[in-house]
């Protein structure tokens, strides 16, 4: 499944993400077709073994089964100096990995003028840049992406939006001043903090510095809850962090190792070229 989290304080946002990913693989089903005349189930194209009337053809088709896991997932992506995007759910949008989408996006908002655009403004430039590259005609399943970061430009004010993609279909949903947004996996969480759940929790006077901690908290609560009980995992791996400040902007506080370096490289082209 996934654990995405956004603190949005008076200082600043702190977006958190795990790299848990389940890797799927595809088997024919094994079906059974009904006699109509009898009832008796039974194996396709085949004589009924009560009545002896020859069974209808099943329909072909293939289910899905979690076959190996990964620690690596990339689900929390810098936008631009005021915006994050976290991405939750299935790892694919339409026919390609979910982290391609989000790279074309941002190229996306490169080339159209959108590139300094403030987080308000990402979900309807996420709406535009859907509908004009028609990236999600074969979207399969369900997928949340929240945009986080500073409303607008002059304004220390947090901003998060969580959009849910269903089978091809966008909604979106509540926005987010002071508070949590938390998506995915976190019915154990709410449970914890009781009342109205997380996005209650009082953080909005937060330093910026316990809003990490406690995004921290959060999540490494739920992976422990994940790996300790008898189920299989939704969340783990490694946690990446990042705060976005109205006047700094956005930086890295934890990130996987390898996507900061061919951050590196790539932050060392582009400089060059400029």
């Amino acid at each position: 499944m996934s654990l995405g989290i956004a603190v949005l304080t008076e200082e600043g946002v702190v977006v958190a993400a795990e790299s848990l990913g389940t890797l799927l693989s595809q088997e024919k089903a094994e079906i059974s077709s009904k006699c109509k005349k009898c009832g008796q189930e039974g194996r396709p194209n085949l004589a009924c073994t009560k009545c002896g009337e020859v069974l209808g053809p099943a329909p072909d088709f293939t289910r899905q089964f979690p076959a190996t896991h990964t620690f690596h997932c990339q689900k929390l992506f810098r936008v631009n100096r005021s915006c994050a995007l976290i991405v939750v759910g299935n790892p694919s949008l339409g026919e390609m990995k979910a982290q391609h989408v989000v790279f074309a996006f941002i190229n996306w908002l490169e080339q159209n003028d959108h590139a300094e655009d403030y987080a308000e403004q990402m979900p309807t430039n996420w709406d535009a840049f859907c509908s004009e590259a028609k990236t999600l005609a074969k979207h399969k399943g369900n997928t949340e992406i929240v945009f986080a970061g500073i409303k607008a430009k002059g304004s220390p004010a947090p901003f998060a939006q969580s959009i849910t993609i269903n089978n091809g279909k966008i909604k979106a949903g509540s926005v987010s001043a002071y508070g949590v947004l938390a998506v995915g996996v976190h019915e154990i969480l709410d449970k914890m903090f009781g009342g109205g759940g997380i996005k209650q929790y009082p953080v909005k006077e937060f330093p910026l510095q316990d809003a990490v901690e406690f995004a921290e908290f959060i999540m490494q609560t739920q992976i422990g809850i994940d790996k300790y009980t008898a189920r299989l995992p939704r969340v783990g791996g490694e946690i990446d962090v990042a705060v976005i400040h109205p006047n700094h902007g956005f930086a890295w506080v934890r990130q996987k190792e390898l996507q900061a370096i061919m951050e590196e490289q790539a932050n060392k082209a582009l400089n060059r070229t400029a």
